[in-house]
């Protein structure tokens, strides 16, 4: 069992680094207006790609889809907050963890 949560771990780290590094050093040039336009909307298709993964397993079953949408919520409510669309991602990660497996939804 740790060697998973090792394996998810640094794919999380380097999940993280990958998205990271670019931001760190092309912070000082200038983004294309094109470029920048098509970045406006990566949060939102982001969101919406998340929201609609969460209803593609069939059969449906009602408790997965609950915490698919809490977690949901946990990544909505989390960049409200503080507009950090990694941060979001990692909120509903882990609230999704630990509805799935801490608590009893099996």
């Amino acid at each position: 069992m740790t060697k998973e949560y090792l394996v998810i771990g640094v794919v999380a780290l380097g999940t993280y680094l990958l998205r990271l590094l670019p931001v760190l050093f092309l912070k000082d040039r200038e983004i294309p207006f094109l470029s920048g336009k098509v970045l406006d909307y990566v949060v939102t298709a982001l969101l919406s790609a998340l929201l609609v993964i969460t209803f593609l397993e069939l059969p449906v079953i009602f408790d997965r889809v609950l915490i698919g949408l809490v977690a949901l919520s946990g990544v909505y409510l989390s960049y409200y907050k503080w507009r950090n669309i990694g941060f979001s991602v990692l909120v509903g990660v882990m609230v999704h963890f630990l509805l799935s497996n801490l608590l009893v939804f099996h």
